[in-house]
């Protein structure tokens, strides 16, 4: 505004951008929705996209289902959006009584600790008289350990006068490894990686079939091949692997969804740049803007 010899305070001029009118939302083909933080782990506001054009259509305080459900309301019926997106009613209504993303989400367990890979080394080292934790951990750090002392205290309480007489087990393979060289494609597995593999199913038949199994749906993936997953639930649900059945369950309670996830060529990408560019607005603003003023440089920007 100096630039243009009309000097003008910078209230004024929010003032200004706050009166500006939001473009319309419109007839919407495909929508993104994404949570973004406004503090992180505090508050959190929700972005929503046009997946044919990726331009943000609008922005809500919160992330919570009943402000999304409302938004949803002011546009279409949730029989409308089944009609107009061909998903099962009951698809629908999962996602929108949903209170959090999180409820979506199946939580991850934590199979490996920091300490699994120096186990073997801890053993050793107690064998040949060692007991001093600090000793022990300041030796780990050099080999790559970043734990505490207490977590290898604890792991040598563990050990009793039997471990001492019988040598170190060889550390079994970690879950991520083992899941890595199952889905993984065949054609880039290195060969240790190949052969390792191929013993665990020479002597288990139940990772056999899970790894034939779960190759065959890493396969569906890839190729987008959902016509195929009719016959790969029933071959789930043949075998005797009892977790792929609960997960076959899962699968056709949403088989209308899981098929056009499979078949579709829509995805997340377009509402996760978004995220990051709210990131970077709101770096800029450093939290002092407030949520309208917010709001219209996502949307008018």
């Amino acid at each position: 505004m100096e630039h243009l010899a009309h000097p003008v305070s910078g209230s004024t001029l929010l003032r200004l951008i706050r009166r500006l009118d939001l473009p319309p939302v419109g007839d919407v083909a495909v929508l993104g929705v994404d949570e973004f933080a406004f503090r992180r782990g505090r508050r959190f506001g929700t972005i929503l996209i046009d997946m044919e054009t990726h331009r943000p259509l609008d922005v809500l305080p919160d992330h919570t289902a009943d402000t999304f459900a409302a938004w949803l309301q002011d546009r279409h019926h949730v029989q409308a959006i089944c009609r107009y997106t061909g998903y099962d009613l009951t698809t629908v209504r999962r996602y929108a009584r949903a209170t959090s993303a999180e409820e979506l989400i199946r939580p991850r367990l934590r199979t490996r600790t920091d300490l699994d890979p120096h186990k073997a080394h801890l053993v050793q080292r107690w064998e040949e008289g060692c007991d001093n934790a600090e000793t022990l951990r300041n030796e780990l750090a050099k080999r790559g350990y970043t734990g505490s002392r207490r977590t290898v205290r604890r792991f040598l309480n563990t050990l009793g006068t039997s471990v001492l007489r019988q040598p170190p087990p060889a550390p079994a393979p970690a879950v991520p490894d083992v899941v890595r060289w199952i889905i993984g494609r065949p054609e880039n597995q290195s060969e240790p990686a190949g052969q390792h593999l191929k013993d665990l199913c020479t002597r288990c038949t139940h990772i056999a079939a899970t790894c034939w199994l779960a190759r065959g749906f890493a396969s569906l993936l890839r190729r987008r091949d959902g016509h195929r997953l009719q016959d790969w639930l029933a071959e789930a649900e043949q075998s005797e692997i009892t977790e792929l059945h609960s997960f076959a369950k899962g699968l056709r309670q949403d088989l209308a969804a899981v098929t056009a996830g499979l078949t579709m060529t829509w995805s997340s990408g377009a509402v996760e740049g978004h995220v990051n560019r709210i990131k970077m607005i709101k770096r800029q603003h450093y939290g002092r803007a407030g949520f309208d003023l917010l709001r219209r440089r996502i949307l008018l920007a």
